[in-house]
């Protein structure tokens, strides 16, 4: 008797709860002035950042003899990478008259 009154409680129990159910979504928060435009042109940032056209045409994501851009090329191992790879010979044409460059682009 116990165990049929224990059962026909726990079945009422949860009939009654799954009306008070409720369904949960997740919908992002907007960012204040971003459209769905803007979502589409996103970038990372190096992509976004200008960049140092030396004398000789070579283009690098980093003036280095701009402090600001060495701080910036120091924590950028990507940029290091492309210069240890590059096998353009402007490159040396631009450090023997003084323009250094960092993260060379490769067009």
């Amino acid at each position: 008797m116990k165990k049929l009154l224990f059962i026909s409680l726990f079945v009422l129990f949860i009939g009654s709860s799954a009306g008070y159910s409720q369904d949960i979504t997740w919908t992002p928060i907007p960012i204040p002035g971003s459209s769905q435009s803007q979502k589409e042109d996103y970038k990372p940032y190096r992509q976004k950042q200008p960049t140092y056209k030396s004398s000789t045409g070579t283009q690098y994501q980093y003036d280095l003899n701009n402090p600001a851009d060495r701080v910036k090329y120091n924590a950028d191992p990507a940029a290091q990478l492309r210069d240890r790879l590059n096998t353009n010979p402007n490159v040396k044409i631009d450090q023997s008259v003084g323009q250094y460059g960092g993260g060379v682009k490769q067009d």
